[in-house]
């Protein structure tokens, strides 16, 4: 892809894309496994690139220590946090949603460590054991090989007997609970588990971009991490990566037209076409394509 791309501006949105696929990923386990949707999703995003800004720009340590401390700090906000899994529906959005802000208050006014609206800059490249990740193709690899690494987790996590279990969770808690089946403890590890790839995906974005700022993980960021998992099929993690793609490449493909505008026509259209998203849409495509009737040449 970079070399065919080349070094348009294409690359660099692919790029992100990747890297915020990573917590895309997280969120559609969350939505299509525990059945848990979140609006705050971008402040977990936050406080792994803040820890890895921090780490290194400020303290000088190894970029790993840093994107570690992101992870170790969002599985600890997602533990502490983790009693409104016990809401459901549209309560617990709005629960996440207060989330998000509180994680963007605290980026703003603890500027002794975060150095408010002004941010962190200078923030060093990815690497590690002599590799430094420092260029756009470099970090387009990066960022899709741990998107492929992360579909690969769920993929197994999904067929597994907790996979099972959390499927009964979603499908009647109370069935679930019935059947002797734990929900929150298994609510709570989809939550742990979304908040760790949110963080890797921050880590990721914060040296990629070597400056963060809260503006970078505003509640916009979240519903943006959310409206891929409805266009894309909350059930399809592949199609939660298309749809992330297109709504990061928006801006780009828009030209002078609004990009909420965009988005909604994007949701609207697919809704209205098939409502398991972008995944409906394939599963019904490929039985259609299939039933076409044939050409044979003639000798």
């Amino acid at each position: 892809m970079p070399a065919l791309l080349g070094s348009t501006a294409y690359i660099g949105l692919l790029t992100l894309a990747g890297i915020w696929g990573v917590a895309g990923v997280g969120v559609s386990l969350l939505a299509g496994l525990g059945g848990q949707f979140t609006f705050g999703q971008a402040g977990l995003v936050g406080i792994g690139a803040y820890a890895s800004a921090v780490v290194t720009a400020e303290h000088g340590g190894h970029p790993l220590l840093g994107v570690l401390a992101g992870v170790v700090i969002a599985v600890a906000v997602a533990l502490v946090t983790a009693p409104i899994l016990r809401l459901r529906g549209w309560y617990l959005a709005l629960a996440t949603l207060a989330l998000g802000h509180l994680i963007l208050h605290l980026e703003v006014t603890l500027t002794p460590v975060t150095n408010g609206n002004d941010g962190i800059s200078e923030i060093p490249p990815l690497g590690a054991f002599g590799v430094t990740l420092g260029g756009e193709t470099a970090f387009f690899v990066a960022s899709w090989t741990t998107v492929a690494l992360c579909m690969l987790v769920g993929r197994n996590l999904a067929a597994s007997r907790f996979g099972r279990a959390a499927r009964a969770v979603q499908a009647d808690e109370d069935a679930a609970r019935g059947l002797a089946v734990p929900a929150l403890r298994y609510k709570t590890a989809m939550w742990v588990l979304a908040a760790a790839m949110a963080a890797l995906s921050g880590s990721l974005y914060a040296h990629y971009s070597q400056f963060v700022s809260p503006a970078d993980f505003g509640v916009d960021h979240s519903i943006t991490l959310f409206v891929a998992v409805l266009l894309g099929g909350y059930r399809s993690v592949f199609g939660t990566l298309v749809a992330l793609g297109f709504l990061l490449s928006l801006p780009e493909l828009g030209g002078t037209l609004s990009t909420p505008l965009l988005t909604a026509l994007a949701l609207m259209v697919v809704y209205a076409l098939s409502p398991a998203g972008l995944a409906g849409l394939a599963e019904r495509a490929v039985p259609a394509v299939r039933r076409l009737p044939k050409r044979h040449g003639h000798a």
